[in-house]
């Protein structure tokens, strides 16, 4: 698991990076990672990090006596905040994502369509987890670019289709492969690569 933090953030904050990475945990729910992490490490760091979030407002605790649940902490607002979890994640897909394309045919059409639909789907899909949401803008950033870039917008699907069939994950791979290669299509001449 690949975590980036923001240094800054953490020392007007006070935070270490641990609590950082358990405010993270604790907001995608992701227990199970948490609690191997928790008994890989010393317990007395642990709860102490625990004591100083709650401490400094970012989580409340419904546990009861010396075992850690953590199923049963509570991330608070400024926590939320911190992280960016009070943005609208749904509102900046739609910031970015293509309003209308001119099909092959010469035909105008809009992609933004059943938006709330799509707001349900988005939600579904990113399960609230921010790395995943940024994986995601990422990619559409990278898709519009390059569709831009080799004349395919043309192609770009309707956003309910787009998300459905998770079309951003064929531009993530595509991303990852030509950060890794340094090299696009264009460098390399059509039909030069054997996969």
């Amino acid at each position: 698991m690949i975590i980036e933090i923001d240094t800054q953030v953490l020392a007007n904050e006070k935070l270490t990076p641990t609590q950082f990475f358990i405010l993270r945990l604790l907001i995608e729910e992701n227990y199970i990672i948490l609690k191997e992490w928790y008994e890989s490490i010393d317990n007395l760091n642990i709860g102490q990090e625990l004591r100083q979030l709650i401490e400094l407002e970012f989580l409340a605790s419904l546990n009861e006596g010396e075992t850690i649940d953590f199923s049963k902490f509570v991330v608070l607002t400024k926590g939320y905040k911190l992280l960016g979890m009070d943005r609208d994640w749904f509102q900046e897909l739609i910031d970015i994502y293509p309003v209308k394309v001119i099909r092959s045919d010469g035909v105008k059409d809009y992609l933004r369509t059943d938006l709330e639909r799509c707001r349900k789907i988005y939600k579904r899909l990113t399960g609230g987890n921010i790395s995943k949401h940024e994986r995601i803008m990422n990619a559409l950033r990278f898709e519009t670019e390059a569709r831009k870039r080799d004349g395919s917008m043309a192609y770009m699907k309707r956003l309910p289709k787009w998300l459905a069939s998770e079309e951003w994950r064929v531009f993530h791979e595509r991303m990852l492969d030509e950060q890794s290669h340094g090299e696009t299509e264009e460098d390399m001449g059509y039909g030069n690569e054997l996969i």
